[in-house]
């Protein structure tokens, strides 16, 4: 699919993780792994800043992949009370409070929550996944 066939709402995902991707390259410290890494207040702004800088990616796509990060399952399970918190260098930039820790903790269990009420919901509509197609032939 070429950059002009896809939708705004995909051109704009796809940004997202061109972003993402620069994080990981500038940032390897904190971006480079798969997640769970807290990042230090004020780190948006290194982000930002650094983008802008090195002719980076928009504003706006860094802080999406920021806001997907942050809300990330590993994140805020790394989010407990007296965890470091990381400046975008890789250097100890802080800790987590009990009240930040106490949001994580909450945001966690709420996705969770809704994780399992969608999952469910397929199940109960018999949603199937449309790769799983018998091949041409084969006994139904």
């Amino acid at each position: 699919m070429t950059e002009q066939t896809l939708s705004k709402r995909q051109r704009k995902a796809a940004e997202i993780a061109r972003a993402r991707e620069w994080l990981a390259e500038q940032f390897p410290a904190v971006f480079g792994g798969k997640g769970g890494v807290p990042i230090a207040i004020g780190g948006h702004q290194q982000a930002h800043d650094a983008a802008k800088a090195e002719d980076g990616p928009p504003s706006w796509a860094i802080q999406g992949a920021l806001r997907k990060w942050t809300r990330h399952p590993a994140y805020l399970e790394a989010l407990t009370t007296g965890a470091t918190r990381y400046n975008l260098d890789g250097t100890p930039g802080g800790a987590v409070t009990a009240k930040q820790a106490e949001k994580a903790a909450h945001q966690l269990a709420e996705f969770r929550r809704r994780w399992k009420a969608e999952k469910a919901a397929k199940a109960k509509s018999g949603a199937k996944r449309p790769f799983l197609t018998l091949k041409k032939g084969a006994k139904q």
